[in-house]
C-alpha cells in the first residue's frame, strides 16, 4: 500500500503515475495529505496494537489525541475529494497486488 500511496504525495510523483499508467491525473493537496497521514496512522495503529507503551513505559494521551485529530482531519479531506477520478485511483492503489503498487 505504501508504494501505491507514494504516487500521490507530490506533483512529480503523480506525473510519474500518470505516465506509467497512461491515465490523466492531477495533483491534489488533499490526497497528498491523506496518503501521508494514512501511512502515519497505520504505523500508529501497529504501535498501539503491539507495543502498547512508549520508551517511558506509558502511552501518552496527547499522542492518542493527536492521532484522532489527524484521522478526523483526513476524513474531512476525503469528503472534499472522494468524487474525483484521482481519489478513485488512489483507492485502487491501496489494493495489494495492483500493477503500479509494486
Amino acid at each position: 500500500m505504501k508504494n501505491g500511496m507514494a504516487y500521490f504525495l507530490t506533483p512529480e510523483s503523480i506525473r510519474k503515475f500518470s505516465a506509467d499508467t497512461v491515465l490523466p491525473c492531477i495533483f491534489s493537496p488533499d490526497l497528498s495529505e491523506i496518503a501521508k497521514a494514512f501511512g502515519e496512522l497505520q504505523e500508529a495503529r501497529n504501535l498501539a496494537d503491539y507495543d502498547i507503551v512508549d520508551s517511558d513505559g506509558t502511552v501518552h494521551i496527547l499522542w492518542a489525541s493527536d492521532c484522532l485529530e489527524k484521522a478526523k482531519h483526513i476524513f474531512e479531506a476525503w469528503r472534499r475529494v472522494q468524487e474525483t477520478d484521482e481519489a478513485k485511483l488512489f483507492l485502487v492503489c491501496l489494493i495489494p497486488g495492483t500493477k503500479w503498487a509494486r
